[in-house]
């Protein structure tokens, strides 16, 4: 209930316009900062969508697959024209061939007003706790997150991606971001016959 807050909140924030991405790519995505700000351009394929992380970059040690919502592709369609000439989507104020600062989500975070409310990594939380409540999948809620399955068994055998399911529910998500933060916007009055 308090997200078109605090998107209206980063639109004024007196912070980078890369790190305003950042946050709204964490919502789009559900990934962990870290697997966000050390991302490589090469990482992603934005004709179709996909972002590939490769094993080596993720705490399991295994590839993930993130398809990306038409509003994530917006954002780094938009942010390729500033940093786009770096090997890094996400590069350090100072120094770009570094990762932007691990605080800096964080802190841009912290002085809108969500300091102790609100993190980086919360919006896995957030993501999570949503879709669930919704009545997705769970598989695929889990995927998303690249979590792995609680039953060892299971996730040593169970290789599927449940990539088109969620795209589906990937959009799905950043679409009723959208629509709820147009409804908070609205003047509607809404009278029943």
């Amino acid at each position: 209930a308090e997200l078109p807050e605090l998107l209206e909140k980063l639109e004024t924030a007196q912070c980078d316009f890369t790190s305003k991405i950042a946050i709204r790519l964490l919502l789009l995505t559900a990934v962990r900062p870290g697997e966000l700000r050390l991302a490589p351009w090469e990482e992603f394929d934005l004709d179709s969508a996909t972002w590939t992380i490769p094993a080596a970059r993720m705490k399991a040690r295994r590839p993930h697959i993130v398809p990306l919502p038409r509003q994530a592709v917006v954002l780094l369609r938009t942010l390729h024209e500033l940093t786009g000439t770096y090997s890094l989507v996400f590069p350090g104020r100072n120094d770009r061939t570094r990762p932007m600062s691990e605080n800096t989500v964080n802190k841009a975070l912290s002085t809108m007003g969500y300091e102790g409310r609100q993190t980086g990594h919360g919006f896995r939380h957030l993501l999570s706790t949503s879709l669930n409540t919704r009545g997705y999948n769970r598989d695929w809620i889990e995927r998303q997150l690249a979590h792995g399955d609680q039953d060892s068994i299971r996730d040593t055998y169970n290789h599927a991606h449940y990539l088109e399911q969620r795209r589906k529910m990937m959009q799905e998500w950043a679409d009723s971001i959208d629509t709820l933060c147009l409804g908070a916007h609205s003047n509607v009055v809404n009278i029943k016959a």
